[in-house]
């Protein structure tokens, strides 16, 4: 019988996917402000950066739910777009992502991307930091029926 080692090493590695937040960029501080804006639209409460992180990354529909009470995903996606477009530049770039996008993409595998942001606020993101060409497939929240 084989050792479980051995047949890991063989198996062959397809496809290898990212999450954008929190792995190739550091947005923390742009979501925080974003959504901070998104709450004063609707005339709610502000978080402090502490509460915020509690749900960063989380789905809309846990967003809505439980800060965005009577608002419907589309009204809260709307603002978080129109917001996210004045706190763009606070997203940075993680110093390694790239190099490793270029390293993964001399191989013979798929690249995909995988994101619970809007397809707007990520389209954003990939351009201004120049990757789109990396991902062989984008999905975004707008592509899915549950999210992650």
């Amino acid at each position: 019988m084989k050792k479980e080692e051995d047949i890991v090493q063989k198996r062959e590695v397809k496809a290898i996917l990212f999450d954008l937040d929190g792995v190739l960029v550091d947005s923390i501080d742009a979501w925080l402000n974003v959504f901070n804006d998104t709450l004063k639209y609707f005339g709610l409460k502000t978080l402090s950066k502490k509460e915020f992180i509690k749900d960063f990354g989380a789905p809309i529909e846990q967003d809505v739910k439980k800060y965005f009470k009577g608002k419907t995903i589309s009204e809260v996606e709307e603002v978080y777009n129109k917001n996210f477009k004045k706190r763009r530049k606070h997203v940075r770039l993680f110093p390694q992502s790239k190099p490793t996008l270029e390293k993964l993409k001399k191989y013979p595998i798929k690249i995909g991307l995988i994101t619970n942001s809007t397809r707007f606020i990520t389209s954003a993101i990939l351009n201004c930091f120049k990757l789109t060409k990396y991902f062989d497939a984008v999905i975004t929240m707008n592509d899915v029926k549950r999210r992650k």
